[in-house]
């Protein structure tokens, strides 16, 4: 038997192309925002299998919608969306099985086999 898998992913520098300044990060929601390359896709693939994607982000909860848009408009599938994390570093702390992998940013998740 398979057991779901969890998986927490950021979202700027990790799905969609990060932004130094947060007024880019709402000006750009007008425009375009930028995935990376194969994010959509490997979002869609862990959730085709089942999993559960809880995007967290170290973005303001005041820019709930316009992240919402960003994700939509970059056909990201998730289940949570977690706000407002800090840009710090994050721990899971977890009685089971926990993995973490930190890739370079801008360089994205397509590769990625869990």
């Amino acid at each position: 038997m398979t057991c779901q898998k969890t998986i927490f992913c950021d979202i700027d520098g990790t799905i969609l192309q990060f932004e130094e300044y947060l007024p880019n990060v709402v000006k750009k929601s007008l425009t375009s925002c930028k995935e990376i390359p194969g994010s959509a896709e490997k979002c869609s693939e862990w959730h085709s299998s089942g999993n559960i994607i809880i995007l967290v982000t170290g973005r303001p909860e005041s820019i709930r919608e316009i992240t919402e848009f960003q994700l939509q408009k970059a056909g990201i599938i998730y289940d949570k969306l977690i706000m407002g994390c800090g840009c710090g570093p994050r721990f899971i702390i977890n009685d089971n099985d926990c993995s973490a992998i930190k890739i370079p940013r801008n360089k994205g998740i397509s590769s990625l086999t869990l």
